[in-house]
């Protein structure tokens, strides 16, 4: 199976951010792959809106109309067990800014089964403060947090976004500490290339990584990690599209 973390590029119509040009893109690529689960970031209420009509054979894991993190699934590889969105914030059940952040940051999850091996794993997906790492380090305690909780009741899980966090910082670190691994570093075919593009403005390696697939240890078995840049020459955002290629144990 394969799992995608996308971070979109914030459009709120067609117009901004070159959005009509690349959703086809962002579309066929997708389509093409065909990801069990994929995390998006930066879901404004338009692209949620073409997204519902252009991922054809997609669902949205979240029903919320006012968030940005959602978890696209293929019903036909998972099935939808349950769902659900904490905000970064004191006040994590509400809709709500936190740490001091400008912005309303949230993590949504959900726990799917395999139709195949009937096996489920959670998929907790993010995008953490943009500007500032001490509000970054609150943030991440609490999707770690909520790891955990899963963690603890025997579940695979794994972590997509845009943690705006190199290896060498605190948040990686942390992290690291709480037992939870760098999927790319759990197989021989994988990639050190960047995930920042910046539409071009950053050369290869490019700059980064800052999103990442985390896991807990012991269950699953990684087969690839692979950085997508472009779609047939174009770019499809200004991150570079970051894949797993992976089975879950039992």
């Amino acid at each position: 199976m394969k799992i995608v973390s996308f971070n979109l590029k914030c459009a709120k119509s067609a117009d901004d951010n070159m959005q009509k040009e690349r959703e086809p893109r962002v579309a066929a690529f997708l389509l093409h792959h065909r990801p069990a689960s994929v995390g998006f970031q930066e879901t404004e209420p338009f692209w949620r809106e073409r997204l519902d009509q252009v991922l054809t054979g997609y669902r949205r894991a979240q029903p919320q109309l006012m968030f940005k993190n959602y978890i696209y699934y293929d019903p036909e590889q998972v099935s939808l067990i349950n769902h659900g969105v904490i905000w970064l914030s004191e006040t994590p059940d509400l809709p709500s800014q936190g740490y001091g952040s400008k912005y309303f940051i949230s993590a949504g999850w959900a726990v799917f089964e395999c139709a195949d091996t009937k096996r489920r794993y959670a998929h907790i997906n993010t995008h953490l403060d943009a500007y500032n790492e001490p509000i970054r380090e609150k943030e991440i305690e609490m999707v770690l947090d909520l790891a955990d909780r899963f963690s603890a009741q025997g579940l695979p899980v794994v972590m997509t976004g845009d943690f705006n966090s190199r290896k060498d910082s605190v948040i990686y670190e942390a992290v690291m500490r709480r037992g939870y691994l760098d999927a790319k570093y759990q197989t021989e075919d994988t990639e050190e290339t960047g995930t920042f593009n910046g539409f071009g403005k950053y050369d290869p390696p490019y700059m980064g990584p800052i999103d990442y697939f985390f896991i807990n240890p012991g269950k699953f078995d990684v087969a690839r990690y692979s950085v997508n840049v472009t779609w047939e020459g174009e770019f499809m955002t200004d991150h570079n599209v970051i894949m797993l290629q992976c089975g879950i144990r039992g």
